[in-house]
């Protein structure tokens, strides 16, 4: 439920140190309403506790009251005389991450690059805050499937960043999407390149540790070793670094159901079997949540069922199939890797039904 939800995340804050939770969720409406009643807006600062509000709502999945709440301040910031272009760049960025998170792509595309064209206006004083939009921006541009527009604004991204001696935090986050972005684009000696200057290829990957900072680019390490012929050490490290994710966020977060999905995807190449469970079970968890369209769920559904018409599950293997390229192709663009895997697949599907049918009608106009 989602109050367990709620309760898991902010043990989770507690045993690690952090403060707790800026209010409960039964305060909602009150928010709301607090919302609605404030004065005519003048000081960007006061949305910091209702950004913080946001955050925990995201961070438990109500991805729905947090768009919501932004919404209503996204309305309150339209009274505002002063300061009106930074309100809309804080607003927008926020909805970005949410619409992002629920894979609507098109829709977080369209609020950061608002945030980035208001940043380089205003905050030309401010690099790391343009470097930041650039970041978000590069990333849903990446889901989506415009790889080539993500890897140029990843880029200046991750150069302000450089040039600005950004912390230890905002580099991992800019080399490890720099570097998924080169491994979809089959440039695996780049995606390496990219993130041995974080992780030096040297280092014990038993004993390293993962935490927030670098959980992300740990995973993409991993990802890029399986594709990159070095299997045990990737497995190893997408396993860590799920388990991570799990004691984190639990088992049924949107966040840790990709990396699951991607887990069951590394395993295919060794253990099919293995990662058909894999990948049955964290489609499962998924199948509770509110977003049966997330092309999350569409790519988990592309392997699961690949699987399945290798292991005498035809009907429902084809069926999966087919439910995620329907998904896919709603969700991400064109070039969008799995979309395009998920067309071929469809299209090899439509050539074997059309054999068969052939078959039959030459196999009845003979009786």
């Amino acid at each position: 439920s989602t109050q367990s939800t709620w309760g898991y995340y902010i043990a989770y804050r507690q045993k690690m140190g952090l403060s707790g939770s800026t209010f409960d969720l039964k305060d909602y409406p009150k928010v709301l309403e607090e919302i609605r009643m404030m004065k005519e807006p003048s000081d960007p600062s006061s949305l910091k506790k209702y950004q913080q509000w946001a955050n925990d709502l995201i961070n438990v999945e109500e991805y729905e009251k947090g768009l919501h709440l932004w919404r209503a301040l996204e309305e309150k910031a339209k009274e505002a005389i002063l300061n009106r272009e930074l309100f809309d760049s804080v607003i927008a960025i926020e909805i970005g991450k949410i619409t992002e998170a629920t894979g609507e792509y098109k829709e977080s595309i369209r609020y950061f690059k608002k945030c980035v064209a208001i940043r380089e206006k205003i905050d030309s004083g401010k690099p790391l805050n343009i470097a930041q939009a650039c970041n978000w921006l590069s990333r849903s541009l990446f889901e989506y499937g415009e790889y080539d527009e993500a890897l140029k604004i990843c880029l200046k991204g991750k150069e302000i960043r450089e040039k600005n001696s950004a912390e230890k935090s905002l580099l991992w986050s800019s080399y490890s999407l720099l570097a998924d972005i080169y491994r979809l684009q089959d440039k695996y000696s780049e995606a390496l390149k990219t993130l041995v200057q974080m992780i030096p290829l040297t280092t014990d990957w038993n004993t390293v540790t993962i935490d927030s900072s670098n959980v992300g680019a740990f995973f993409v390490l991993g990802k890029t070793f399986l594709q990159n012929t070095l299997f045990s050490t990737g497995i190893k490290l997408l396993r860590r670094t799920t388990g991570y994710q799990i004691e984190k966020k639990g088992k049924s977060h949107l966040m840790t159901i990709e990396m699951r999905i991607e887990l069951g995807i590394g395993e295919s190449k060794e253990n099919e079997e293995a990662a058909l469970e894999t990948l049955r079970a964290a489609l499962s968890d998924m199948d509770s949540k509110e977003y049966p369209n997330h092309p999350i769920r569409g790519i988990g559904l592309l392997e699961m069922g690949s699987l399945q018409c290798k292991y005498g599950e035809e009907e429902s293997g084809r069926n999966n199939i087919k439910l995620a390229f329907k998904i896919l192709k709603a969700t991400t663009g064109p070039t969008n890797v799995y979309y395009q895997r998920a067309a071929k697949i469809m299209k090899k599907i439509k050539e074997q039904i059309a054999k068969k049918c052939i078959r039959l009608y030459l196999s009845l106009i003979h009786i």
